[in-house]
């Protein structure tokens, strides 16, 4: 059975803006976001040699972020045109959810309102069959790793996680990195940690390396210290609680509209006849295997979220 690629579609939608995000139609419509995104997956699908792919975004109304204001909370000096451009590019993860990629035959788009990405991911690490690899450059997902089940593929340094690897580098168990990022917090989460701890010392902490009267010992075991593991255990767990399970079903990727979508947007590159060959290659040579489906793309009734 071929490995379910499960895509952590924020973090990649972003690396198509930053990579390709300044490229628009000849009537100046913003369309960096979907090329890059779109030719990413197809490198993707190649490199792993499966077709199946699942898309996991982030749902609007965010519900840690209902609970704790401060939970990834935007930088006060974000200019105008990061403003202009966070909002076009948000425009462009909208459509790609919930038009292009249906559209094109993807039946594993989701997304839960309320829910980010990365619970969704856990939901379906959690629950599916099967060789899965999330990816992502998120460590929060390093919780998830599991002997033969789950590995991680950060595509920014290409390298392949494995519970092996991520146990011979830190030295505890994928599952005590909860209690990582409980003490130390979260940055790009911005959700804050025990006063004066990070990584390495929770690290140390969790291994038993610190002395019991060193001060990050005494810091991270009284009462304000305790506070904080327990306020921040509900924010970096995966998935949050009642996040929906979601189902896989069967692809009926439409190579036509393929054509039809990239012509209309004029990505040139990605209709040529070399590339609508490595499209029949990586999804139309084997139909994708419909092992638990039931439902699939929940909708997007306030858009994608945290964008």
């Amino acid at each position: 059975m071929k490995p379910i690629l499960v895509l952590d579609c924020n973090f990649l939608a972003y690396q198509a803006l930053h990579t390709t995000g300044c490229l628009s139609t000849s009537g100046d419509d913003p369309s960096g976001v979907t090329y890059g995104f779109l030719n990413r997956i197809v490198s993707l699908a190649e490199q792993f040699h499966t077709p199946r792919l699942v898309f996991c975004w982030d749902g609007g109304n965010s519900i840690r972020k209902k609970r704790y204001a401060w939970y990834k909370l935007r930088d006060a000096e974000e200019t105008p045109a990061e403003k202009e451009a966070r909002k076009l590019a948000c425009q462009q993860f909208n459509t790609l959810a919930t038009y292009t990629l249906p559209s094109l035959g993807f039946g594993n788009v989701f997304c839960f309102e309320g829910y980010e990405g990365d619970d969704v991911i856990a939901s379906i690490v959690n629950e599916w069959t099967g060789d899965k690899v999330i990816v992502s450059s998120d460590e929060d997902m390093f919780q998830l790793l599991s002997e033969g089940s789950c590995r991680m593929y950060n595509p920014t340094k290409r390298r392949m996680i494995t519970k092996q690897t991520f146990m011979e580098e830190f030295g505890i168990h994928p599952v005590e990195w909860i209690t990582v990022k409980k003490i130390a917090g979260c940055h790009s989460d911005k959700v804050p940690g025990v006063r004066g701890v990070g990584e390495k010392t929770a690290l140390k902490y969790i291994r038993g390396e610190l002395k019991a009267n060193s001060k990050a010992h005494q810091d991270i075991t009284c009462a304000a210290g305790v506070a904080t593991a327990v306020r921040n255990h509900w924010l970096v767990e995966l998935p949050l609680p009642d996040c929906p399970v979601p189902q896989e079903q069967k692809d009926h990727f439409n190579l036509g509209e393929w054509k039809r979508v990239c012509s209309s947007l004029e990505f040139h590159s990605l209709t040529s006849p070399e590339y609508m060959e490595k499209l029949r290659r990586c999804f139309l040579s084997t139909p994708t295997v419909n092992v638990c489906g039931v439902r699939g793309f929940s909708g997007l009734r306030k858009g994608v979220g945290n964008v």
